[in-house]
């Protein structure tokens, strides 16, 4: 099966709303992505509650991310799978478990550190799976042209539940048991699950060589003048990725500064959504396919200098709450182009291994800095920490300018 017609109609959103299988994926990926934003918005803070201490929810981010680094061990299996529902059906009912297994360990006290850190590392890898395959699922069911519109539609679809997510997940923070969020996540992995079954996308095409060569073929792809692109893209995301936990872990250093720090954090967590979905609809209006590298770097820097202005604003909620709204803006423009680009520059049939080998670089860099950061902010005022985490986000987008295939980067 190969990608869609080129049908102009399926640039526009509605064109996408028409295609079936594309509705099925929708449903399936937002209840997933809205399940996540439950996760990623409850589990470092409670981490800190917990321990009361900030090096516990830095080295659940760094056993995070080192998980999702092992994706390119993976992708060789999602690009083979004769269909990829199969690798959503495998995926999340075994996510379902582990959280509702989180879940009962808050509520009833059994909760160690190693044991959070175990459960974690268990959700993650198994989270690998469906990432790669939801990531390369549009790349077969559309035209290149379309990608933006389809990461665009996404982003409406998923961000506007997902600040129902954000905000379901900071309320039950603040008024209910531990545990409750995780059970949240359970059920909509869930629903996850149903929605996938009238998914089947099968490629059709050869998968007879063996899974030693499929790994191999998907680091070709980084050699030669070919792979400058995929190269430089890694290096750069080294240099940016090693501070992507930075805002997580600051909404968690600001909250104990706010009246209410369940409220402050969840209120945080919700502006940044609302402002990654504002920025996915623009995105995938505008479609910037000829600015790719540009857009990257710019919003790099401006992540850097929004993590100042979030210092100063710290102050009052209502002047943090607009900083974290464009700080979503910032961190949506960078992913979705990132990955719009992998999708419309990289053969579906090779797409999930080429986005997990670079994200073992990148996922590597996170990871580290994200246990870094964590015990950085144990041992230093938050204005050194702060220093370091936006300082680190403007040499990166400074070093990537001088990366000239980065900076031509397009489609």
């Amino acid at each position: 099966m190969e990608p869609g017609p080129k049908d102009p109609s399926i640039v526009t959103y509605r064109g996408l709303l028409a295609n079936p299988r594309f509705r099925w994926f929708l449903f399936s990926s937002t209840a997933s992505n809205v399940g996540y934003a439950v996760y990623a918005i409850s589990m470092p803070f409670l981490a800190y509650r917990l321990t009361g201490g900030f090096l516990l929810p830095g080295a659940v981010l760094f056993v995070e991310y080192l998980a999702y680094s092992l994706t390119f061990l993976l992708g060789p299996l999602v690009d083979r799978a004769r269909d990829k529902r199969t690798i959503l059906l495998a995926s999340y009912p075994a996510m379902t478990a582990i959280a509702l297994s989180l879940g009962l360990a808050f509520s009833f006290g059994w909760l160690t550190p190693a044991l959070l850190l175990v459960l974690v590392t268990a959700l993650s890898v198994l989270w690998d799976l469906p990432w790669m395959a939801n990531n390369a699922i549009p790349a077969w069911l559309l035209p290149s042209e379309a990608l933006f519109a389809s990461q665009g539609l996404q982003g409406i679809a998923g961000g506007a539940i997902e600040l129902l997510g954000y905000a379901g997940g900071g309320l039950l923070l603040a008024t209910a048991q531990s545990g409750a969020t995780m059970y949240l996540y359970a059920a909509l992995l869930a629903i996850a699950t149903v929605c996938s079954l009238p998914l089947s996308i099968t490629p059709g095409r050869d998968i007879s060589a063996s899974l030693a060569s499929s790994f191999r073929v998907g680091w070709q792809r980084f050699r030669g003048a070919v792979g400058r692109p995929l190269r430089d893209l890694a290096a750069f995301g080294v240099l940016r990725d090693f501070f992507a936990a930075a805002p997580t872990l600051m909404a968690v250093l600001l909250a104990p500064r706010f009246p209410n720090p369940a409220v402050g954090y969840g209120s945080l967590f919700v502006a940044l959504t609302a402002g990654s979905l504002l920025g996915g609809v623009v995105l995938g209006r505008w479609n910037p396919r000829r600015f790719v590298g540009p857009l990257m770097l710019l919003t790099t820097a401006a992540t850097g200098a929004l993590l100042i202005a979030g210092y100063f604003a710290v102050l009052a909620l209502w002047l943090a709450v607009p900083v974290w709204f464009l700080g979503g803006i910032a961190s949506a423009w960078y992913l979705l182009t990132k990955y719009a680009y992998l999708q419309g520059a990289t053969p579906p049939e090779a797409l999930a291994r080429t986005m997990a080998n670079l994200y073992l670089f990148s996922g590597v860099a996170s990871g580290l800095g994200g246990l870094a950061l964590g015990g950085l902010a144990n041992s230093s005022p938050l204005w050194v920490w702060v220093a370091i985490a936006a300082g680190g986000l403007l040499l990166a987008s400074l070093v990537g300018s001088n990366l000239r295939s980065l900076r031509r980067l397009a489609y």
